[in-house]
């Protein structure tokens, strides 16, 4: 799922420390010094191991993610975290044990070079472009044209980086839907979709859990998100079966913050709410139980067999 997007790296503001670090007027000569040793770097890639940095080792432990080293740009080590078809950026300073997650580069002009990094990234590593790219997923596009998205394609784009949930045949049609964990609606949206629609594998589900009732719905859906097997931890979420550990880590919680943020980016103040590509690529969203699978079916072009009709 980097569903990345733990999202997802696009929703995370970029703290005071990032902003001073790479805006901060600096001399010509501090320039020219900080671009020499980013070539140094660049040239001997091979010695950057996470496993030297305690900050990443903990990361990894925590997201069970597979961590690449991409280059230092502007003084800032940038790594690319991969899991389930995600991506997460992380930046480390270096000689420093701190890491910052989830939040965009910008270069001296003011232009967002985060993109063109991991962009760069996967085009000289081809055996990367499988485990991040799924079919229906936009094309990482450069930071220049990505401006050029309409609304509808930065929301699915948006989307497509959040932490969320899988079920379904991945040969049929993606819905997302924004879930609270301890919402009873959100329950039953999950058990009329899932038999039969997702079962008989004419819906793709991707389940964003997020925080709308209370903190405690904040703590379970990050223990759904960073269980062994967040499908079946969900499942008993539904039957009030699933228990959430009470040591909660920063970077699990940092998940649903994003898939929090990424509602309020969106405005969207409900859940269940779902949001799906029809079959001409228009973006629809629905908000509530579904109570006629078949306009949602008919927007997506699925056909039913006639013994689930």
């Amino acid at each position: 799922m980097f569903n990345v997007p733990q999202i997802g790296f696009i929703f995370t503001l970029v703290t005071a420390f990032m902003i001073t670090l790479l805006t901060a007027p600096e001399s010509r000569a501090q320039e020219t010094d900080v671009a020499e040793q980013d070539a140094v770097v660049a040239e001997d890639k091979v010695n950057m191991d996470w496993q030297s940095i305690p900050a990443l080792v903990k990361f990894v432990e925590q997201t069970d993610s597979s961590v690449y080293y991409a280059e230092r740009r502007f003084g800032v080590d940038v790594w690319l975290a991969i899991k389930e078809g995600r991506i997460q950026v992380v930046y480390t300073e270096p000689g420093k044990n701190g890491l910052l997650m989830n939040g965009f580069l910008f270069g001296p002009e003011g232009n967002m070079v985060t993109q063109d990094i991991i962009s760069d990234y996967l085009a000289t590593n081809p055996d990367l472009v499988s485990d991040y790219v799924t079919g229906e997923r936009l094309e990482l596009q450069r930071s220049e044209d990505r401006e050029q998205m309409s609304p509808s394609q930065r929301l699915w784009f948006d989307l497509s980086q959040s932490n969320y949930i899988e079920f379904g045949s991945s040969k049929a049609p993606v819905v997302y839907a924004f879930v609270d964990p301890k919402c009873q609606h959100c329950k039953k949206y999950w058990n009329a979709m899932a038999s039969p629609y997702v079962s008989e594998g004419l819906v793709r589900l991707r389940l964003i859990p997020t925080r709308v009732i209370d903190i405690e719905s904040e703590n379970i859906g990050a223990a759904i998100l960073a269980a062994d097997d967040p499908q079946q931890a969900w499942l008993d979420q539904v039957d009030a079966l699933f228990e959430a550990p009470q040591n909660i880590s920063p970077l699990q919680r940092q998940r649903i913050v994003d898939n929090s943020q990424l509602m309020s980016n969106w405005q969207i103040v409900s859940v269940p709410f779902s949001i799906y590509q029809d079959a001409e690529g228009g973006v629809k969203m629905l908000r509530g139980k579904l109570d006629n699978m078949q306009i949602l079916l008919n927007d997506l072009g699925v056909e039913q067999s006639e013994d689930i009709q």
